[in-house]
């Protein structure tokens, strides 16, 4: 009767050790949502509970082989951790695994010769963290994000930049600064379920032919990589301001 209580047992410290998985990590996630932890304090328990997601697995699944050798039985509890934790790890690795390839960059531009300038908004201090140089900048952001590119739109820059401004809002930005007379939009966006806080500009110019050129930069406040967040906020911002 003793290996029945015994696995039970081992079979419910499984399962609290997949369900203290899950605590920490989205505990950690909403606190820093809600900035009571820094955000990137936030994102790294993501990753700090991965390794103890990883000995849930390897915890539960020596119960579950035992319970079934000693008893031909299924232990529940063991079972439940044994998902729990293999289904964390398979949403950090849905995460982190498409990114793998991507640089150390978290200041993406469509003119990396010339990158728009903030105004209102401050440049992050280390912004060349990871890099090092702006030549070696320039040199991984081409090779990453060669297809990132200015646009140019059919029409005046202020009718521009106020249709940004209306694609900004709609996206839940902070306006900082707009000036269509100028050529000139700054906002805050946000990234992720942690509200990650990315800082944008956009500067548009009179074209030669006519129209105006759209050029945009957006540069995350924390981290090394972005994983690939800004070259897909500026990607997708562009297309929708030339499909308007």
């Amino acid at each position: 009767m003793r290996r029945p209580k015994i696995l039970a047992k081992l079979g419910l410290i499984a399962l609290i050790i997949s369900v203290a998985v899950w605590i920490l990590a989205i505990g950690g996630a909403t606190a820093a949502r809600l900035d009571i932890l820094a955000k990137i304090d936030g994102f790294r328990g993501i990753f700090y509970a991965a390794p103890l997601a990883a000995f849930g697995v390897l915890f539960a699944l020596i119960v579950l082989i035992a319970g079934w050798v000693m008893l031909r039985t299924t232990i529940r509890r063991a079972l439940a951790g044994f998902l729990l934790s293999t289904g964390f790890l398979v949403l950090v690795a849905f995460v982190v695994l498409p990114t793998r390839d991507l640089p150390p960059l978290h200041d993406i531009t469509t003119d990396t010769a010339n990158p728009p300038q903030f105004t209102t908004l401050a440049l992050r201090k280390d912004n060349l963290v990871g890099v090092g140089t702006v030549a070696n900048w320039r040199r991984l952001h081409d090779e990453a994000y060669g297809d990132i590119r200015s646009v140019t739109l059919p029409m005046p820059v202020a009718d521009a930049i106020t249709r940004a401004e209306t694609l900004a809002r709609e996206r839940g930005w902070t306006i900082a600064a707009v000036d269509p007379a100028g050529g000139r939009l700054e906002a805050t966006a946000y990234a992720s379920y942690l509200r990650f806080e990315d800082d944008v500009v956009l500067r548009v110019t009179p074209a030669p032919g006519g129209g105006s050129v759209v050029d945009m930069r957006s540069v995350s406040r924390v981290g090394v990589s972005d994983l690939g967040k800004n070259a897909e906020r500026i990607r997708t911002f562009l297309s929708d301001l030339a499909a308007t």
